[in-house]
């Protein structure tokens, strides 16, 4: 039986009947749909643009550390450049006392030469430093070490240090003249001492306990004084290349000196160099060739000491 409804009935049906639907969601394609849709790409937009938003505060954070990367490199640049300028100056500073150091030792041995010959027969006054008795020396000779004069009780070699002040600048007496002198001196002493021993080996050949004692001594000073001139080569030919640098870098600066008589000044300069270069490199030859004898020696001390233990 079909039940006839009022116009109220059916208005609460269809009340009934929306709310249901909305209690389910929004009808596809209606416009609650469409703009639900459109709400949650906004929403997603949103959330994607506040991502970005952090992305590009930490991009401008890295911006300012490469900027600050960028200048901090810029500034070491300036700094290399500046120590570069100063290391340059520095060799420059450097070549240039070794000019005058060159000119120094030229004139000083120059003046040191020719004023100790003219001193020879000359009558000096030693008392301030020597007393009374040695007012009146008569100058026999000058070397590194030594005045020697000749006084009423015989002839006699003064220290260079016991000499008045005056007497010392006079003559330029400096221990480093004496210190290479004596060096000289004691090489050839050792030179003199080993012959001597050598000979006395040679003259003495029984086989005893000290001669074997002997042999070893004289090994090691052999060894010891092989060392030392192997050592003193190395370090001569060191300041051959140094002072062979040195040259190089005046031959080019002629180009920089602004007047001819400064150009000729510079390849004067230049030409020295090169023949200090060229000294020290002779000496430190002729030394490598006297350490290599002396290695000879050794090599042969060697085996006479182990033929002896047989």
């Amino acid at each position: 039986m079909i039940t006839k409804l009022t116009g109220w009935a059916v208005m609460g049906c269809a009340i009934a009947i929306t709310g249901s639907v909305r209690a389910e969601g929004p009808r596809p394609g209606s416009v609650e749909h469409e703009l639900a849709i459109q709400i949650g790409i906004l929403e997603s937009v949103s959330t994607r643009l506040a991502r970005k938003k952090e992305e590009l505060q930490i991009y401008r954070g890295y911006q300012e550390i490469a900027a600050k990367i960028e200048a901090s490199r810029n500034e070491l640049g300036s700094i290399q450049k500046e120590i570069a300028a100063l290391e340059t100056k520095k060799i420059e500073a450097g070549d240039e006392l070794s000019l005058v150091q060159l000119m120094f030792e030229d004139y000083r041995d120059q003046y040191r030469l020719s004023e100790r010959r003219a001193a020879e027969g000359e009558i000096l006054d030693l008392s301030e430093t020597k007393g009374e008795s040695y007012q009146a020396c008569k100058v026999l000779g000058i070397s590194a070490l030594h005045l020697r004069v000749a006084r009423p009780t015989g002839a006699e070699g003064i220290p260079f240090r016991d000499l008045p002040a005056a007497i010392q600048d006079r003559f330029q007496f400096s221990n480093e003249e004496a210190a290479e002198y004596a060096s000289k001196l004691a090489k050839s002493d050792a030179a003199r001492a080993l012959a001597y021993q050598q000979w006395r080996s040679g003259k003495n050949t029984s086989p005893t306990a000290d001669v074997g004692a002997e042999q070893n001594e004289q090994l090691a000073q052999l060894e010891l004084l092989a060392k030392k001139t192997r050592d003193e080569s190395e370090r001569l030919r060191t300041e051959s290349d140094e002072w062979r640098e040195k040259a190089a870098r005046y031959w080019k600066s002629i180009s920089d000196a602004k007047s001819p008589a400064g150009q000729k000044s510079r390849e004067n300069l230049a030409s020295r160099a090169e023949s200090k270069a060229d000294q020290y490199l002779e000496v430190s030859r002729v030394t490598r060739l006297e350490a290599e004898r002396l290695d000879g020696e050794v090599f042969d001390l060697k085996a006479q000491i182990k033929a002896a233990k047989k």
